[in-house]
């Protein structure tokens, strides 16, 4: 009877029915809150900036940097970098239309299978960029991978079109 059920194929993503709540977020975000990095900050609309967290309001999904606010739903990757002394700008929360977001989709069914294999993984963003890399924490909104380089990236998967497992060679494990 298995056999006759569909195949779904998890690398793309799966529904997501609550609301996001972006707990990896907030917890990979608390060294840059206690300035100890910086952030280079990439957004949906592939603007990318370098900055300091002041704080972030979980009520209200809003992360406040030195010269910037945005909404969580706005960004779609954060490096954490090495510490830099930026001067703190006055800045409001710039109007954003949340109905162009698509529907929100979780990767945390593949992303626990990749870990339960000691597997690396391979994350193609909408934009066309790959990041290749060891996830070290997730859970249904938020992706935390260290990549070969070692740079520390926060990825939100509103921005993430697929996440493929890699084999120990770097190939895909389809």
């Amino acid at each position: 009877m298995n056999n006759e059920l569909p195949k779904v194929d998890v690398t793309y993503g799966t529904k997501r029915y609550n609301d996001r709540i972006y707990k990896t977020f907030y917890t990979s975000l608390v060294p840059a809150v206690k300035g100890l990095c910086s952030v280079k900050v990439l957004d949906i609309d592939g603007n990318e900036f370098v900055s300091n967290v002041i704080k972030t309001n979980n009520r209200n999904g809003v992360v406040v940097f030195s010269d910037h606010r945005m909404l969580f739903c706005q960004i779609a990757k954060i490096e954490l970098i090495g510490r830099q002394e930026m001067e703190i700008i006055e800045s409001q929360v710039k109007n954003f239309d949340s109905s162009v977001l698509s529907k929100p989709r979780t990767f945390h069914l593949i992303l626990k299978k990749a870990h339960a294999l000691s597997k690396d993984v391979a994350v193609f963003m909408k934009d066309g960029n790959v990041y290749k890399g060891k996830s070290i924490r997730q859970d249904y909104d938020t992706l935390l991978l260290i990549t070969q380089e070692d740079k520390q990236l926060i990825i939100m998967y509103d921005a993430v079109k697929r996440i493929v497992p890699l084999e120990a060679d770097g190939s895909l494990a389809e």
